[in-house]
């Protein structure tokens, strides 16, 4: 029997709420010699019945016995596979009718070719039409394409036909990459072939909520990056030494690469124009990147030999430079080390310096101070130094928990001056443990610490997935830390997976440790006093309940879910006394307000702005909703169980560590209809008075058993005796 002209391949998992329509929408194609290979990559819901479901002969399952994720299982597909090409779809994804034909008559009339794509066009999960990818519509010749996967992916999986031989020859998928596994065998194939596409919209992508989850978007920036360093590597060997092309500075969270460097990477290029400017990545500066065009004009790009003003541009940096370094040295001199003479210092104690950015109202911040609020000072001392010139609003709550707190006169530019300041605490105070929260400075003091200073043991604390020690640019700080704090069981695996993206070779991933946050629970036992007084502040009826937000207005703690939550709630129990709180301010503020004022509910709202202490209106909160897009395990739902309020929340990142749905609080998953599905908690816990003591009750008892200030001060103790033996 004759082979099939494609193979049509796909992976699924959990896939049965589209995978009728991805498998019909395949079936339906023109082309009619291809066989349809369909991994089930251990499925536990319908997936497999519906796939048996199938009596087209074209139809070939493979079962996997367990989960293996989605690169290897194409792998294993493709290793089957007896097509000559390669079509991929992915289970949610639709194939228009013409598809394999059109991409099979272009691979078969060019030679040259190796990969077609097309366009696609984006839906929703209820079918809604969203957008289009801009970089997918706008690179779309090979030279186009081949330039663009330097930078980021313009091409997307579930579009692609390609030469199966060709790509198992050069190792077919890369399992190293469980995500962004297409960008990176594009980058490979780029640069063997040609790869086209055709500039129509043969298929349809599908997003909702499982693939836009926060894990999964930063898994896919940390792969890209990867292959980013990679790529520029490769294309660059024998001209130009990656280390000195990303010479670079870390400022305002963004790349910094020297004009020169730019310009010697581009004059290996054969083309530069504003479709690379535009997907150039965000560390690159796009006006240093079109002046390169404008002198450029599309063609080679000349040697750049330095101009007599480029000569006297850079005399008058350095001549700038100079007075700036022996100024702020000078201000280091007389300023600092006299300070530093007159630094309480104590004896036979462990001596731990935080270093962290500033001391203003923040997770982060808070999650120092409990540590130095948890210890006996009688054993240790702790001292604590700001890197970052800002209004300290926190420092008479840091005051009595540290015996020295450093803030610097004024802000250091020259990071070698801050090392001597560094250097100067240390030995002056016998410093035995730094401890780093979220400071820029701190990691990059870290090799100077480790040279000068052999026997000083080095940790830092990771607060959610966007701190600073995460990024994929401080990679380079692993080998300093001597232990990485985790705070919570799903960050910790997140950051043991990151360490396998890196290919991070030694066992460093062992230094990773969960140290859950605490907090002091005495606080909130004196919950009966405080009853009533925010009621009273914004003249709320006493036998009204209130259901609150507490957090930032911004995209991805997602208060407008909140608005449409309480409008749902509104409409299904208008005769309860109720009233909503949105207590925080942000960027979306004002968006927040007018669309309340579109639902014409202003009435049962209460905006507080900002408040520092939250206890008074958790006293009298009846439920907390937390709708964040991604999260860790904020501050405010401790303090919320621990103060006996019921907490709704998103089904997010480590939140399922602490809320057991229904046994202590509520979550809600999201791939289910959130509005309704947190509308009927909500009636419910109004309805049940009964439920909402035990399920109350059963929040206090977690805190108690996990989250205290006590259980969290043990452990940081047990962290810093355990280092300091070594």
């Amino acid at each position: 029997m004759k082979n099939p002209k494609v193979t049509v391949l796909m992976s699924v998992y959990n896939g049965e709420k589209y995978l009728n329509e991805a498998i019909d929408s395949i079936l339906r194609q023109t082309f009619k010699d291809f066989e349809f290979l369909i991994v089930n990559d251990g499925s536990t819901d319908k997936t497999g019945e519906i796939l048996k479901s199938y009596n087209d002969p074209r139809i070939k399952i493979i079962d996997n016995e367990k989960n293996i994720g989605l690169t290897r299982s194409l792998n294993i597909g493709l290793r089957i596979a007896k097509g000559e090409y390669i079509a991929r779809q992915d289970a949610d994804d639709i194939s228009m009718p013409e598809r394999l034909e059109k991409e099979l008559s272009i691979i078969e009339n060019n030679s040259e070719i190796i990969m077609v794509a097309c366009w696609i066009k984006i839906i929703d999960e209820n079918s809604n039409k969203i957008r289009f990818w801009q970089a997918d519509i706008e690179y779309n010749s090979p030279e186009e394409i081949y330039y663009t996967l330097f930078f980021e992916n313009c091409i997307a999986h579930s579009t692609v036909l390609f030469d199966k031989e060709l790509v198992l020859k050069i190792g077919g998928y890369n399992e190293s990459f469980q995500k962004s596994q297409d960008y990176e065998l594009w980058s490979r194939l780029s640069k063997i072939g040609k790869i086209i596409k055709i500039k129509e919209n043969l298929v349809i992508r599908r997003e909702h909520n499982i693939n836009t989850l926060h894990n999964v978007v930063n898994q896919h920036k940390i792969n890209e990056e990867r292959l980013f360093l990679k790529n520029i590597n490769t294309f660059l060997s024998n001209k130009l030494n990656l280390y000195t092309l990303l010479s670079i500075k870390y400022n305002n969270s963004s790349w910094r690469i020297g004009e020169s460097n730019i310009l010697i990477m581009l004059n290996t290029l054969n083309k530069i124009n504003m479709e690379i400017v535009k997907n150039a990545p965000s560390f690159l500066e796009r006006k240093k990147l079109k002046r390169c065009i404008k002198n450029k004009r599309n063609k080679m790009i000349k040697k750049s030999f330095p101009s007599v003003l480029g000569i006297f541009k850079f005399v008058v940096k350095c001549l700038l430079f100079v007075p700036r370094y022996f100024l702020e040295y000078a201000v280091f001199f007389f300023t600092f080390k006299r300070k530093c003479s007159r630094l309480k210092v104590s004896e036979d104690k462990k001596y731990i310096l935080c270093i962290i950015p500033y001391m203003v109202v923040g997770g982060a911040e808070r999650v120092i101070l409990n540590i130095a609020k948890a210890f006996e000072h009688e054993k240790y001392s702790f001292h604590c130094i700001t890197t970052v010139n800002a209004n300290h609003v926190w420092f008479n709550k840091f005051y009595p928990y540290f015996q020295n707190i450093i803030i610097p006169s004024r802000s250091i530019t020259v990071d070698s001056i801050f090392n001597r300041y560094f250097d100067l605490l240390i030995r002056k105070l016998n410093i035995n443990v730094v401890l780093i929260s979220n400071s820029l400075i701190g990691y990059k003091y870290l090799p100077k610490l480790k040279s000068t200073f052999k026997h000083i043991k080095a940790v830092d604390i990771l607060h959610t997935r966007e701190s600073f020690g995460i990024k994929p640019e401080l990679k380079w700080v692993i080998p300093y830390l001597d232990k990485r704090v985790c705070i919570s069981k799903d960050l910790k695996e997140y950051m043991v997976e990151v360490y396998k993206t890196y290919e991070i070779k030694n066992n460093y991933s062992e230094r990773v440790k969960i140290i859950y946050n605490g907090i002091d629970i005495d606080i909130y036992n004196s919950v009966t006093k405080m009853k009533g007084k925010f009621k009273s502040k914004y003249r709320i009826p006493h036998d009204t309940k209130l259901i609150s937000f507490i957090g930032r207005f911004s995209y991805e703690k997602n208060p407008f879910l909140f608005v449409d939550i309480v409008k749902k709630v509104i409409e299904k129990n208008s005769n309860n006394k109720l009233k909503f709180v949105m207590s925080g301010n942000g960027p979306e503020s004002e968006k927040i307000k007018n669309y309340i004022r579109e639902y014409n509910i202003e009435n049962y709202f209460i905006q507080t702005g900002f408040i520092d202490n939250t206890v008074e209106l958790l006293a009298d909160t009846y439920i907390l909703l937390v709708v964040s897009k991604s999260e860790g395990i904020p501050f405010v739902v401790l303090e919320s169980m621990s103060m006996k309020v019921i907490v709704i929340s998103n089904n997010v990142g480590a939140i399922q560590e602490i809320i057991k749905d229904g046994e202590n609080g509520y979550l809600i998953n999201l791939n289910d209809n959130i509005v309704e599905s947190f509308s009927n908690k909500i009636i419910n816990l109004l309805n049940n008075a009964d439920e909402y003591k035990q399920i109350s009750r059963n929040a206090r008892k977690t805190i108690d058993s996990m989250y205290t200030l006590k259980n969290m001060g043990n452990k940081y103790k047990d962290l810093f005796e355990d280092l300091c033996k070594k």
